[in-house]
Formats: structure tokens, sequence, C-alpha cells
């Protein structure tokens, strides 16, 4: 029987270096917590959407008492405006930004989970944005075709007979004033949607929200359009409520 003599060991071959107990250990990431984990520019992104949602609802309160009472048919009206024109325009301005925040207020609601109440929900969405980017549009054009005639001394008659056309003239409906009633209508849908979810949003937030949409489009001007701070309440409630429903 021969006896196995073992081979000398290759001085060229690798071997494996003694790891330095001093060394820091290497952190093995989740690949799941890699991806749960939001990027800074995601989290900025959240934080701007959540502000415009916040600010939607307080600008056009905001709007809406600021605007002067000027009520009666577009002569009337027109006739007035020169005594405050700055602060009509003030007043159409910030109607005209709360409107279009108020589309991310909308957007941020339609984050919630839930499937009851999803089509509701998309339905009186797409309706109240579509309202509220309509009036954006009317808001800006009024205040601004309001304040130049009354800085450039246009006849009130003559403005009036311009407005007369907007009002019935069917090219001027995306920015006539349908777009009111088209959103609230939206957003009442879109709210009585939220209380099909009540599991996920509580349902105090929607049903103040649609208390303050009807008190708003009861009383649009005046001292009473305080009123109005319900809705702005119950709508901010409910897209915050919606946001957080929807982290996971």
């Amino acid at each position: 029987m021969t006896a196995t003599v073992p081979s000398a060991p290759d001085p060229t071959a690798s071997h494996p270096t003694n790891p330095d107990p001093t060394a820091p250990t290497p952190t093995v990431l989740d690949p799941a917590e890699v991806v749960a984990r939001p990027l800074a520019a995601d989290v900025a992104r959240h934080r701007v959407a959540l502000g415009l949602a916040v600010l939607g609802p307080i600008l056009l309160l905001a709007g809406t008492v600021a605007s002067p009472d000027l009520g009666g048919t577009n002569a009337q009206v027109l006739a007035n405006v020169p005594a405050v024109a700055d602060q009509l325009l003030t007043a159409h301005l910030l109607n005209t930004a709360g409107s279009l925040a108020y589309v991310v207020t909308v957007l941020v609601t339609l984050r919630i989970p839930a499937k009851v109440g999803s089509v509701l929900r998309l339905i009186g969405g797409v309706v109240a944005m579509a309202g509220f980017i309509s009036n954006a549009l009317g808001e800006v054009l009024d205040g601004y075709a309001a304040w130049a005639g009354a800085v450039a001394h246009v006849p009130p008659a003559i403005e009036a007979r311009l407005f007369d056309v907007l009002d019935a003239a069917p090219a001027a409906l995306p920015v006539s004033w349908l777009a009111i009633p088209v959103a609230v209508l939206g957003g009442i849908v879109l709210w009585i949607g939220v209380l099909r979810a009540h599991r996920v949003v509580p349902l105090w937030a929607p049903v103040v929200a649609i208390v303050g949409a009807v008190i708003s489009a009861l009383v649009p001007t005046g001292p009473l359009a305080l009123l109005g701070v319900v809705g702005a309440v119950g709508a901010i409630a409910t897209a915050l409520l919606a946001d957080r429903s929807a982290r996971p």
C-alpha cells in the first residue's frame, strides 16, 4: 500500500485574507425597505401638494370675503366698480389662486385607497376639478376686464354689453358663472363618495365639507360669507385624512 505524500503548498496560489476585526460590518438593506423609503424629492413634492391642498379652500374663502357686494345687473355692478376696483381685482385673483389650488385638494382627497365609493369619488372629483379650473379662468378674465375698464374710465354701459355677451355666448361657457355650481356639485358627489369609505375617513369630515358647500352656495357674498369657513375646514380635514389613509 503506497502512502500519499501531501503536496507542498503553491506559493503563487491566492489565499483569503483574514478579515480585520476592527473593520465596520457592511449594512445589508432589505429590498422592500429600499423601495418603500421615499426620496427627498418625493417628500418635498408631497409636502407641496399638502400645502396647496390646505391653501385652496383658505384662498377661496378669503376671496369670497374680500369681494365687494355689487349685486345687480352687469350695468349696475360696473357702475359701482370704479370705487372698489383694486379690491375687486384682489378678490378675483384670490379666487383664481384658490380655485387652482383646490384642484390639488381634490386630487389629495382622491388618494383614499378604499374601493367603496371609488366611482362616486372619481366622478365627483373630475366634475369638481373641471368646475374649479373653469372658475379660475372666469375669475381672472372678469377681474381684469372690470378693473381695466374702471381704470380706463370706460363707460359702464359699453362694458356691460361686453359682459352681457360673455354671459350669453356659448363660446364663453368655460368661463361662465356656471363654473361655481359645477364645482359645488362635483365636490358634494366627491364627499358623498368619501362618506361611503367611512371606515377609512371619519364621517364628520366629509359631512362638514358638504354642509359648508351648501352654506357657501346659499350665502356667496356679504358678512355671512364667513360661514364658508365651515366648508373650508371640512374640505381640508377630508383631504388630510384621505392622505393619511393612503400612507403605507
